[in-house]
């Protein structure tokens, strides 16, 4: 990790090449953050079930979660981060030129973790974000994640596997699990901002307490390299997952078991 990108660009750049993933502290200052938050409120009230640009999981109650909504650039001050100065400076310090890419929705995700989701994707099991196909036609990827509220244990984390981008895949398997990788984890503040490699292991494992009045809300986009594309024509391998069930994602073990 990295206090300043802009003055130590050289070492920002080796940590990512190194590693697969970067984390720089205070990127953003707080009224940036209170703004996007506030941005984040509207597109959580404004998603619905089935609406086809947010996730939603079910707690072990049957009752629904929003996971994520993948139209925050339709939003004045989230819609801005493609283009933010220090974000683009951060994408260059990748080996090759990158572009924004849309991904997964309009090109600007927010994600909220929730305790207890009991179905869909709220939670991730150490993955790459091309271990469902599409890596020799959209990698390298690079996925930037701006922290909206603290991220830790508790409120759900974000956790990388260092030099794992340039090995050979595992088999999904959630952290905390018997044989998982123990990862490199990072408590980060409001402002902050990850930068990670989409062929780099990486997990979201649910928050490690439920009695908590907030938990990590995160904005996130992505870059590719110009041209790329996903091998089956769709924006990304995700693309379909809201299209079922009324935006109800299925479980990740279940996803896998299908092969897809």
């Amino acid at each position: 990790s990295i206090k300043n990108a802009a003055t130590d660009s050289a070492k920002a750049a080796r940590l990512l090449r190194g590693a697969g993933y970067l984390f720089v502290r205070g990127a953003f200052d707080a009224a940036e953050v209170a703004s996007f938050l506030d941005e984040a409120a509207e597109l959580r009230a404004e998603a619905r079930p089935g609406d086809k640009l947010s996730w939603w999981g079910r707690d072990g109650a049957g009752r629904e979660l929003l996971c994520r909504v993948t139209r925050a650039a339709s939003k004045p001050r989230l819609g801005a981060l493609p283009r933010d100065p220090r974000l683009l400076a951060l994408k260059d310090l990748a080996d090759g030129p990158l572009v924004h890419r849309l991904g997964e929705g309009d090109g600007v995700t927010v994600i909220w973790k929730q305790p207890g989701v009991a179905e869909g994707m709220g939670d991730l099991p150490w993955h790459r974000d091309c271990g469902m196909g599409g890596h020799a036609t959209l990698c390298p990827t690079l996925a930037c994640s701006v922290f909206l509220t603290e991220s830790a244990p508790e409120t759900g984390e974000l956790v990388f596997l260092p030099g794992s981008w340039r090995t050979a895949a595992v088999q999904a398997v959630f952290a905390g699990d018997a044989g998982a990788p123990p990862g490199a984890h990072f408590r980060a503040r409001p402002g902050d901002v990850s930068l990670h490699y989409g062929d780099t292991l990486h997990a979201a494992p649910p928050p490690t307490r439920n009695d908590l009045p907030q938990y990590r809300i995160s904005a996130v986009l992505g870059f590719s390299r110009p041209g790329a594309y996903h091998h089956r024509g769709e924006s990304s391998s995700n693309a379909p997952l809201p299209h079922r069930q009324a935006g109800q994602i299925e479980h990740p073990p279940k996803r896998a078991a299908r092969g897809r």
